[in-house]
This record gives structure tokens, C-alpha cells and sequence, in this order.
């Protein structure tokens, strides 16, 4: 199959997704690039990632980053990798610079979910 039969397989329902969404997916082998989230792992996961604009606002192909939504929308939002990478990094050093971004918060978000099973879990045991 060559890969223009593979996007129009993939724009076609049940799935649908956009053509340059299904190009992006097939550059970053279908895995998030921040986190490394596989798309194709569970029917959870099929719908739930999207093109992120990796600088904000900047509108051209190698600004664009296929990222689960979770990285997208909640870990790194609207901000701008330069601040780390600098204003003339390259797209794979500003890609890396989200990724350390996201992989931080996730840590964090991890530890702070522990303390709360652990409370949930003392407070559903019977004493």
C-alpha cells in the first residue's frame, strides 16, 4: 500500500481524520511527540489526539507536531517552546523542548495522582 492509499483509507468514516492529519500521523509513526502516546493502542486513544502548532500561532508544515490531546490541551497549551529553545532552535529542538516540558508536568500530575489514591484508598478501607 503506498502511503497516498493509506491517507485515503484513513480520511475515509469510521475515522475520518483530516488528510494533513493522517500525513502528520504517519511522520511521527502515529505516537505523540511529546510523550510518545501510541494512537493506535486503543479505541480511546484512535480519537483522542490532533496537529498541535508546537510555536503558537505560527502557521507553516514544520510547525506542526501530531500530539495526543492530554499534551496538547492540558500539558503544554499555549506555550511557547522558545523560551527554552530559543528563538532560532530548529523544529526538533523545539519538539524536545515540549517534551521535557510535558514529561516534567507528567511527573508532577503522577506524584500529586498517588497522594490522592492513597487517600481515596484510606478512606474506602474499612477499619
Amino acid at each position: 500500500m503506498t502511503e497516498d492509499e493509506l491517507v485515503q483509507l484513513l480520511s475515509k468514516p469510521p475515522l475520518g481524520w483530516p488528510e494533513e492529519q493522517v500525513r502528520l500521523g504517519i511522520t511521527a509513526g502515529f505516537r505523540c511527540e511529546y510523550c510518545g502516546r501510541d494512537f493506535l493502542a486503543s479505541v480511546h486513544d484512535v480519537y483522542s489526539w490532533s496537529i498541535d502548532h508546537i510555536v503558537p500561532g505560527l502557521e507553516h508544515a514544520d510547525n506542526k507536531a501530531a500530539a495526543c490531546d492530554t499534551c496538547n490541551r492540558r500539558l503544554k497549551g499555549k506555550w511557547d517552546p522558545r523560551t527554552e529553545a530559543g528563538n532560532d532552535a530548529c523544529r526538533a529542538a523545539l519538539v524536545a523542548a515540549v517534551r521535557t516540558r510535558v514529561m516534567r508536568k507528567l511527573r508532577e500530575r503522577e506524584a500529586r495522582l498517588s497522594l490522592e489514591r492513597d487517600a481515596l484508598l484510606r478512606f474506602f478501607t474499612p477499619h
